[in-house]
């Protein structure tokens, strides 16, 4: 079993099931109007709409963030906009019980986020579970490769899920 997490801001226990943070639907899905929404499709997994005559395509991902000093990971759940052909694979593949595939594509966040929206991520085919992103980004690939503090992962919490 691991240990309680002390934030070093504020000496207070992290709380264990809230190292993520899901984003609920892609930024530019939550910027479009409810007309528009209605003529899209959305779900836990997926969105597609059209926006000014061009079709758009979005699975879920997670985006693994190291926390510094521990084994554990902070997951932000972002949204991924892929181009057609590779939502089409995607969904052919997403059930394969070998994980072997990668797309690329572009994190599409609603603002206020410390991830940038339209990040350009490779996105990692994962068996059973939502697919992990290894961002192309020099910034967001140093946060994946050494971390980030328990003072990072608590300002996320109080700012996005009302922890205090």
């Amino acid at each position: 079993m691991m240990g309680e997490l002390i934030c070093a801001c504020c000496n207070k226990p992290l709380p264990s099931d809230s190292f993520a943070l899901g984003l609920r639907r892609p930024g530019a899905w939550i910027a479009l109007s409810r007309a528009e929404r209605r003529k899209g499709k959305d779900s836990d997994d997926y969105v597609s709409f059209t926006d000014k005559g061009k079709p758009r395509y979005f699975v879920r991902a997670v985006l693994e963030l190291p926390i510094v000093g521990t084994d554990r990971h902070f997951e932000y759940g972002p949204w991924v906009e892929l181009d057609e052909a590779s939502f089409i694979d995607y969904g052919e593949h997403e059930d394969d019980v070998v994980a072997k595939h990668e797309w690329f594509g572009h994190v599409s966040i609603e603002p206020g986020y410390d991830i940038p929206d339209r990040l350009p991520v490779t996105v990692v085919q994962r068996v059973g579970i939502r697919p992990l992103l290894i961002a192309r980004d020099e910034v967001v690939r140093k946060m994946q490769e050494e971390g980030v503090t328990t003072e990072y992962v608590h300002r996320l919490l109080a700012k996005h899920a009302g922890w205090s």
